[in-house]
């Protein structure tokens, strides 16, 4: 999409997650991930790290906190994260999984049941051959 100005950008998109209670989820992202905490009030926060961002909202009074969602985080070494994190002690699940087509990754759940997956890819070289 352009203008006559120029090109429209956008930005990355962000992950956008209900939780039952803002500072037990801002203290999970920041004290146990390492998000740095960009906005936090009663009901709303802002977790970032890199280029990810992570709303965090609170839903209105007599309204639940609906199914739990995912989120996929790529990152530069996987490994790195799974020892850091562990270290924290946050539970990783699965362990560290190299996959068949060429990725590496673990899953993290936040308080409310929310996956967080973190991969890297192991080859970008390879393509997956489709059969029919």
């Amino acid at each position: 999409m352009s203008s006559e100005t120029g090109l429209n950008r956008c930005a990355a998109p962000a992950s956008y997650l209900k939780v039952s209670d803002i500072a037990k989820s801002v203290h999970y992202y920041k004290d146990l991930l390492g998000f740095h905490v960009d906005m936090f009030d009663t009901g709303f926060a802002l977790v970032s790290f890199d280029q990810v961002t992570i709303m965090l909202q609170r839903p209105p009074a007599g309204n639940p906190v609906e199914q739990a969602l995912a989120a996929y985080i790529w990152v530069s070494d996987v490994d790195d994260y799974h020892r850091r994190f562990e270290a924290q002690g946050v539970k990783v699940t699965p362990p560290v999984e190299n996959l068949e087509w060429g990725l590496k990754e673990f899953a993290v759940k936040d308080p409310d049941g929310h996956e967080l997956r973190f991969g890297q890819i192991l080859f970008s070289s390879q393509r997956m051959a489709l059969t029919a």
